[in-house]
């Protein structure tokens, strides 16, 4: 009996052990279901604030959409363009294209893409004409708007870093989002493109302007003979004229309105842009001078001209003392000069005999055709006020004559 009782309760005990092993499986498959059915309500709980988040970012994208459709359906009957068309048309008499500014020809390259729509060869030509006339040490905002248009309408185009960074800014966030990200942080989205040293220096220049590289006579130039004989007269005309003085950080860049012109073979080149280098970027038999003057003009079709004025120091230069006294010294900075205007042939030599040749902007882009014509005889400023100058070092290195024939 006691060995049937001790059997009996061996029995019964495995038997429970064997219970609670079940139900220990049971609730250890049943905890586990339960934090899988967690995870699952906090991966959906996730998605659905992600879904509400985009939904916020969308609605002030469908905002702008449909004020886009609005502002096109008002151009759609293409009256505006026609009437823009006819007041910017040649002239009857002489044939010549009326001469507009970058920002109207940009105006115009809007009307067109909003009336014609994407595919119109005529707004993709417009907006590249923006591109070829427009300032690109001035211009930024012109430049980002006609190339964030030619990317939208399939063109392929190397949209500057800067003009990215705004489209995107544009495009995730809204209008609010982007102004408050500049305004919280505006060094960033000032970051320059390029820059006269670091890893967006001269030798990086290529790497997002191809030209800068590609081109085949570059600027500027160690000066060398034998030279052959000049054969172009080379005259200003030059104006008292309103200035704006820009520190962009790299150059100080003087904004000329109605400064006359230069005549080159009595073909009139439009003084627009005016910029001090220190020291000279070109060098004369492998001597810099102190500092240079470039003013840069443009003809009607386009093409540059630069007109360049070496200093050196000696004699006080009282010519320079009204754009001294209003140098802008921090980047970022703008000077106007109210009241009073500047005739840039107060800082001319007395003669005007040159050294010549071809070469390409010294700047970005690097546009290619640029006629130099480097005054030979140099004047003079103090070393005082070559050390007022705020910059220096803002010189791109010589580059490869290549067989280029100088006049001089």
């Amino acid at each position: 009996m006691l060995v049937l009782a001790l059997g009996g309760a061996g029995f019964f005990a495995w038997k429970g052990q064997q219970s609670v092993k079940a139900a220990d499986a049971k609730l250890a498959e049943q905890t586990s279901q339960a934090e899988t059915a967690t995870k699952d309500l906090e991966s959906t709980k996730a998605e659905l604030e992600a879904a509400n988040e985009a939904k916020k970012k969308l609605e002030p994208l469908v905002a702008s959409a449909q004020q886009l459709e609005a502002i096109k359906a008002s151009f759609a009957s293409g009256e505006t363009l026609h009437d823009l068309e006819e007041l910017y048309k040649p002239d009857k008499k002489s044939k010549k294209e009326k001469k507009i500014s970058v920002e109207r020809q940009l105006g115009l390259s809007a009307v067109r893409l909003l009336t014609k729509g994407p595919e119109d060869a005529d707004a993709a030509q417009d907006f590249k004409k923006v591109l070829d006339l427009a300032d690109w040490g001035s211009k930024q905002k012109v430049i980002c708007a006609a190339q964030n248009a030619l990317a939208a309408m399939g063109q392929k185009i190397d949209v500057l870093s800067e003009c990215k960074l705004a489209l995107t800014a544009d495009s995730a966030q809204g209008h609010a989002d982007a102004a408050n990200a500049k305004a919280g942080d505006k060094e960033a989205q000032q970051q320059p493109s390029w820059t006269y040293a670091g890893d967006k220096g001269p030798e990086h220049w290529g790497e997002q302007f191809k030209t800068c590289t590609t081109a085949k006579w570059q600027a500027p130039i160690n000066i060398v003979g034998p030279f052959l004989k000049p054969k172009l007269s080379v005259v200003p005309a030059y104006q008292d004229a309103k200035l704006a003085l820009v520190n962009d950080g790299r150059n100080i860049d003087i904004k000329v309105e109605e400064g006359g012109k230069l005549r080159v073979d009595s073909v009139p080149y439009e003084l627009n842009l005016v910029r001090f280098h220190r020291p000279s970027e070109e060098l004369i038999e492998g001597q810099a001078s102190a500092m240079d003057m470039q003013l840069m003009h443009r003809s009607e079709d386009g093409k540059w001209v630069t007109l360049v004025v070496l200093f050196k120091e000696g004699e006080a230069n009282e010519a320079l003392a009204p754009l001294w006294e209003k140098l802008p010294a921090k980047g970022g900075d703008r000077v106007e000069l109210e009241g009073q205007k500047f005739n840039f042939k107060t800082l001319l030599p007395g003669q005007m005999d040159y050294f010549s040749y071809e070469g390409t902007l010294t700047t970005p882009p690097c546009t290619e055709g640029v006629k130099y014509y480097v005054l030979k005889t140099p004047v003079t400023l103090t070393k005082e006020q070559l050390a007022h100058f705020p910059l220096e070092g803002n010189v791109r290195p010589v580059q490869a004559l290549k067989n280029r024939q100088i006049q001089g």
